[in-house]
C-alpha cells in the first residue's frame, strides 16, 4: 500500500474541518445588530414588530416570560439580538407571534388592563441604549380613547404626565409575585384539569380593575406554600366570556372550590386581607369536615376537648325512610361551614350507631335523654343548654339553624371575632365592662339567665373589657363612654344605636338592661345615635370644603363661633358632580374667612337626628349664623347653585358682610334672588346680637327651629346696566323697518 493511499484520507478530513472552521469563523464574526422595533398598543394588548428582513427562520430564537422579551435571528450579512425588560408584567401563555418576510410580529397580552403603556421597557428614557431603535407602529397605532381608560389599576396619577411618565420608575408592588404555579385556564382546559384535583380554588378575574389585581397577588402570594395540597389556577374573564356565562358568573373576582366529592362552593376572596388568613382557610379545606365518633370513650374525649360540637346520630340497623338523604345532608352542611370565610367555633362529629356497641350506644343517648334507634341532630355546647334540631332535613334549614344556635347566650368579643358578630346583621347588645371582666361573673350569669335565654335567637349578647378592644369597635358603638359599665344595642335594620349609660351615682343594671331589649322589640324608645358615617378624623377631613355626618351634626351646626354653612347632598344625584364643583369653589374662596365655615354631608348616609330640624328635600344649603342658630339661613337655588350666587347669599345673610374682594359682579335682576327662608341677617348691632346669642343658657329654655317665607327683597343690589342694554335694545328693535310684503320667505 502506497503512502498517498494513507494520506489521502487524511488531507480530504483536514480540508473538511478547514472548511468548517473557516464558516463557523466567517458566522462569529458577523456583526450584532440590535433590530428596529416598532410598537402599537391597546389597553390590553401589546402589538410590537421587530423589523428582521431576509433571516433564517430556522435561526429564530425568542424566550418569553411574564417580564422579559429575548429575541435573536440570524440573517445573511448581520445577526440580531436584543433583550427587553418590559414596562410591566405580561401573559407569556396567552402571547403569540408570527414570521413574516420582513419583520417578526408580536401579539402579547398585558396582565392587566390599564391606560396606554408610556413605554415599552422597565428602563428610563436616558437610560441605556434601546431607546434609540425603538419606535411607532402607525400602521396598527390608534389614539388612547380617554374614555374608555381603565385607571382603576393603575398604581397613581403620575403616569397622567405624558413627559414624566417616560422617566418614572416602573415600579407595581402588586405585580412582583410569581404566579407561575396558578395555571391559566381557558374553556377548553378548565374541565380537564379539574379531573386530575382533590382539591382546587379557581379564580375567575377580570383584568380591568384593582380589586381583582389585589386578589390576584394575594393569590399569587401563597400559591407555592399551597403545593401538593390545594391546586391552584385562574381564569381570565375577557377571554372566556362563554364559560362565564354557562357557569353563571357574573362579578368579578369570584373564586370556587372544587371539592374532590364534587361539590363547588363559592367564596368571596375579597374578604381577606392577608395572605396568612387565605393560606389558613384553603389548608383548612384539606382537612376532614367532621370526625366519625368510633365508640363511647372516644365520643367522650371529644366532647370533653371541643366546647361546641354539632353531632349527628345515624341509626340504620333499622329501617327508618331517609336516614342516609340525612346523613347525606349533614355531610354537605359540614363542608360548607368549613369553606365559611367567617370561621365559626362549631365543630362537627358523626355517630354512625351501626358500628357502635348496642350498650355503649345506648349509654351515649341518656347523654341527651333520647333512646335508640335515634337519626337527629344535636348542638352539645358546654355550659349550654343542649338543643335538638326539629326541623326538615333540607341543607338550607340545617346550615341556618347551626349557624343561628351555634353562639352562646352570651358570648365574649374580641377585635378578632368582632367583625364575625356584627356579619350577622342581628341585634346586638354589647356590654362592655369598666375594669376586668372576672370581677362581673356573677352580673353575666345573672344576664344569661334572665335577659339572654329570654331574648336568644332574637338579639345577641356579647361582652368586653373597654380597655381590652380596637379603637374602631368603641367609634363603631358611638356611645360616649364615662368610665363605667355600659350598654349598647346595635340595630342593623335602621342603622340605629341605642345606649344604657350609668348614671354618675349607679351602675348599670340587669333591669336596665331588659328594659332596652325590650323597649327596642316593642319599637317603643327612640335611638339615641341614627344613620350615620363615622365621625372623620380631622387629619382626613383638612377643608376647606369639611366633612359632616349625622353623629356630629348638631355640635357642628351650634359652633358659637362660626356661621357654619352646611350643603345637604345625595351622591346619587345626577348634578351633584357639578355642584361639588362649585361648592368647593365657593369653599376656597371664604377658606381665609375666620367666621365663615362649610360643610357638606351626605344626605342618604346619614339620617337627620331627632333633635336636629326637619329641613325638607335634599339638595339644599342652609346658613347656622352666630346671631341666631334656631333661624338657619336658606339658600335659594332656583336659578342655579353656582359659586357667584352663594357668595352674594353668603354676603347678605351671613353676620357679617363679605369683603369687596371676595364679591363676584352683581346679579343680573332677571334672576330670582338668592335668599331664601328666613331671608337675610337682620338689621341692628350684631355683636349685641351675637352676644345675646352666646349668653342664652340652653338648659333653662327649650328653643325652637323657625323657618319663616323671606319676605326682605329689596337687599339685593343687581347690575343697572343690564337694565340700560335691554331698554337699548328694545328701542333698537322698534326702529327697524319692516319687510315689504312681495319679499319671499327664503330671502327673509
Amino acid at each position: 500500500m502506497s503512502w498517498d493511499r494513507l494520506i489521502f484520507p487524511l488531507k480530504m478530513e483536514f480540508w473538511a474541518l478547514s472548511l468548517l472552521f473557516f464558516v463557523s469563523l466567517s458566522e462569529s464574526a458577523k456583526p450584532i445588530t440590535v433590530p428596529r422595533m416598532l410598537m402599537a398598543q391597546r389597553a390590553g394588548m401589546l402589538y410590537l414588530k421587530v423589523v428582521t428582513p431576509d433571516i433564517l427562520k430556522d435561526s429564530l430564537q425568542v424566550r418569553l416570560n411574564d417580564s422579559h422579551l429575548y429575541f435573536y435571528a440570524e440573517a445573511p450579512e448581520t445577526n440580531y439580538e436584543v433583550s427587553l425588560h418590559l414596562f410591566r408584567r405580561v401573559e407569556s401563555q396567552q402571547s403569540d407571534w408570527e414570521v413574516r418576510s420582513t419583520d417578526v410580529q408580536f401579539v402579547i397580552q398585558k396582565k392587566w388592563e390599564w391606560r396606554f403603556w408610556p413605554r415599552l421597557i422597565k428602563e428610563k428614557k436616558g437610560e441605556g441604549g434601546l431607546w434609540d431603535y425603538i419606535g411607532v407602529d402607525w400602521r396598527r397605532w390608534k389614539a388612547e380613547e380617554e374614555d374608555n381608560i381603565p385607571a382603576s389599576t393603575g398604581e397613581d396619577d403620575d403616569w397622567l404626565d405624558e413627559e414624566y411618565a417616560l422617566i418614572k420608575p416602573s415600579k407595581f408592588p402588586l405585580e412582583e409575585w410569581d404566579d407561575s404555579v396558578m395555571d391559566l385556564l381557558n374553556s377548553s382546559s378548565l374541565s380537564g384539569w379539574l379531573e386530575n384535583q382533590t382539591v382546587a380554588t379557581v379564580l375567575f378575574f377580570d383584568r380591568a380593575t384593582r380589586q381583582n389585581m389585589q386578589t390576584h397577588a394575594l393569590f399569587a402570594s401563597i400559591s407555592k406554600m399551597l403545593l401538593g395540597h390545594v391546586s391552584m389556577a385562574r381564569v381570565d374573564r375577557g377571554t372566556n366570556s362563554a364559560l362565564m356565562k354557562k357557569m353563571h358568573i357574573t362579578k368579578f373576582p369570584t373564586t370556587q372550590l372544587f371539592l374532590g366529592s364534587g361539590e363547588v362552593i363559592s367564596f368571596d376572596s375579597t374578604g381577606f386581607k392577608r395572605g396568612r388568613d387565605l393560606l389558613d382557610f384553603l389548608f383548612r379545606q384539606t382537612q376532614p369536615a367532621w370526625m366519625d365518633l368510633k365508640n363511647l370513650s372516644h365520643a367522650e374525649s371529644f366532647l370533653t376537648n371541643y366546647s361546641r360540637v354539632a353531632v349527628g346520630m345515624f341509626d340504620i340497623r333499622v329501617p327508618r325512610k331517609g336516614v342516609l338523604r340525612k346523613e347525606k345532608q349533614f355531610d354537605y352542611m359540614a363542608r360548607s361551614f368549613r369553606a365559611r370565610l367567617d370561621l365559626v367555633p362549631m365543630v362537627f362529629a358523626k355517630v354512625n350507631a351501626s358500628l357502635w356497641d348496642p350498650e355503649e350506644y345506648a349509654t351515649f343517648l341518656q347523654r341527651y335523654k333520647a333512646e335508640a334507634p335515634l337519626t337527629g341532630l344535636v348542638l352539645d355546647k358546654h355550659g349550654e343548654d343542649q338543643m335538638k334540631y326539629a326541623m326538615k332535613w333540607t341543607h338550607k334549614l340545617l346550615t341556618s339553624w347551626v349557624y343561628q344556635y351555634q353562639f352562646n347566650y352570651v358570648e365574649p368579643i374580641t377585635k378578632d371575632n368582632f367583625q364575625e358578630f356584627r356579619n350577622r346583621k342581628k341585634p346586638i347588645v354589647y356590654i362592655m365592662f369598666d375594669d376586668n371582666v372576672e370581677s362581673h361573673k356573677e352580673f353575666l350569669e345573672d344576664i344569661k339567665e334572665n335577659v339572654a335565654k329570654k331574648h336568644y335567637g332574637k338579639v345577641s349578647f356579647v361582652y368586653t373589657r373597654v380597655k381590652g378592644v380596637a379603637e374602631e369597635m368603641i367609634r363603631t358603638l358611638r356611645c360616649d363612654y364615662i368610665g363605667k359599665t355600659y350598654a349598647v344595642l346595635e340595630d342593623f335594620t335602621n342603622e340605629y344605636m341605642y345606649c344604657a349609660t350609668p348614671t354618675e351615682e349607679t351602675n348599670l343594671t340587669v333591669t336596665r338592661i331588659d328594659k332596652l331589649v325590650q323597649g327596642y322589640l316593642d319599637q317603643n324608645i327612640n335611638p339615641d345615635k341614627v344613620r350615620s358615617e363615622a365621625i372623620p378624623l380631622e387629619t382626613k377631613n383638612p377643608g376647606p370644603l369639611f366633612k359632616a355626618v349625622a353623629d356630629n351634626l348638631l355640635e357642628v351646626v351650634s359652633n358659637p363661633n362660626k356661621d357654619v354653612i352646611i350643603h345637604f347632598y345625595s351622591q346619587a344625584d345626577d348634578k351633584w358632580e357639578d355642584s361639588a364643583f362649585e361648592l368647593e369653589k365657593f369653599a376656597e374662596l371664604l377658606e381665609d374667612v375666620p367666621t365663615l365655615k362649610v360643610y357638606a354631608i351626605e344626605g342618604l348616609k346619614n339620617e337627620r337626628p331627632v333633635d336636629f330640624p326637619d329641613l325638607g328635600y335634599f339638595p339644599c344649603t342652609w346658613m347656622f349664623p352666630m346671631y341666631d342658630k334656631f333661624a338657619p339661613r336658606h339658600f335659594n337655588a332656583s336659578a342655579g347653585f353656582k359659586s357667584d350666587r352663594l357668595l352674594w347669599w353668603t354676603h347678605y345673610a351671613a353676620s357679617y358682610p363679605l369683603t369687596k374682594d371676595l364679591l363676584p359682579p352683581k346679579l343680573r335682576k332677571h334672576q330670582t334672588s338668592p335668599m331664601g327662608y328666613n331671608g337675610p341677617r337682620p338689621r341692628g348691632d350684631m355683636q349685641k346680637l351675637i352676644d345675646r346669642e352666646q349668653n342664652l343658657e340652653p338648659n333653662l329654655v327649650k328653643r325652637l327651629y323657625t323657618v319663616e317665607e323671606n319676605t326682605v327683597f329689596d337687599i339685593i343690589e343687581y347690575d343697572e346696566t343690564e337694565e340700560e342694554s335691554l331698554k337699548e335694545l328694545s328701542e333698537s328693535n322698534a326702529t327697524q323697518a319692516a319687510p315689504p310684503d312681495n319679499v319671499k320667505h327664503e330671502e327673509l
